[in-house]
């Protein structure tokens, strides 16, 4: 099955001060480009990373990765429009793809074949769900194909959180023993303490 991986990174960080927080480094190297080189080490097939207009600091720091930029004229509408754009540019031999936000740099490539490995195993039409230890629901999330227009219609702040809540009954959940996998960056004081907490790992 040929996997896809769409990567919102439109955001405008508004939490996070000045600067875009996407280009904020760990352990030097820009938390954008941890993801993608997370995504690029996996099965994954093709990646896209969905950027506003001019994006040419995101652009300047993924040289070099076997990754396609796709601008999102409608940013500022919210994280859905950043998905819907993605999965649009997915060509049709695509069969399942992951929604993974650019702002979770300990995401590994191991992790995403595990659940690139239970989607195959669930036959390619389930949306597999990575969990905590406790249950809770976390990204990236991996979705089959048959929602894709669904996911092309998405529309808010909200991402894909609406649709994930009406499919309950198709979710297979996968369950992470390493919970710094979901950590992701909102504001300055994030980025130093996951920093501190990924330097102990």
């Amino acid at each position: 099955m040929k996997i896809g991986c769409v990567i919102p990174a439109a955001g405008f960080s508004r939490r996070f001060g000045a600067g875009d927080k996407l280009i904020a480094r760990i352990d030097g190297t820009a938390m954008i480009r941890r993801v993608c080189e997370a995504v690029v080490a996996s099965r994954v097939a093709v990646c896209f990373v969905v950027v506003r207009p001019g994006a040419t600091d995101i652009a300047a720091t993924l040289l070099g990765l076997p990754i396609t930029m796709v601008e999102n004229s409608e940013a500022h509408a919210g994280m859905a429009s950043s998905i819907a754009a993605g999965i649009a540019a997915l060509d049709p031999a695509v069969s399942g793809a992951f929604v993974l936000p650019g702002d979770m740099p300990f995401m590994r490539a191991d992790f995403i074949d595990d659940l690139i490995d239970r989607f195959e195993s669930e036959g390619g039409n389930k949306v597999i769900v990575p969990v905590t230890p406790e249950g809770e629901q976390r990204n990236p999330v991996l979705w089959p194909s048959v929602h894709f227009p669904r996911l092309k219609e998405l529309e808010g702040e909200g991402g894909a959180k609406s649709l994930l809540e009406s499919l309950a009954g198709e979710l297979v959940r996968v369950e992470a023993g390493d919970i710094q996998l979901f950590a992701d960056i909102d504001t300055l004081q994030d980025l130093a303490d996951q920093s501190s907490i990924w330097k102990r790992h």
